[in-house]
């Protein structure tokens, strides 16, 4: 599995239709003919996703719209960038500039 850093680019891979229902978003991957769903801090990082962002970015986003320890941030928000990139929802792209 590719390691991700701060500085990695994430976004959407193509092919995955998503919509929010109450608060919350559902994921369908056309691909695989599977969905998701995600709560809605989930749902929040999916919104930012929909452009490429540096993984610093996300966490710094929901480090300010969220009353949480930011440490603990970065370690569930790269848990779940793995876990998207597992199921193919999401790309890498190169290391944004600095």
């Amino acid at each position: 599995m590719v390691e991700l850093g701060m500085n990695t680019l994430v976004s959407v891979s193509e092919g995955k239709i998503s919509s929010s229902v109450a608060g919350e978003v559902v994921i369908l991957d056309l691909d695989k003919c599977e969905y998701f769903g995600f709560n809605p801090v989930g749902a929040t990082v999916w919104g930012l996703l929909q452009q490429p962002e540096t993984v610093e970015s996300i966490h710094q986003a929901l480090v300010a719209e969220y009353d949480v320890d930011g440490e603990q941030c970065k370690k569930d928000l790269l848990r779940l960038l793995q876990d998207l990139m597992k199921h193919g929802l999401v790309q890498i792209s190169n290391e944004a500039c600095n």
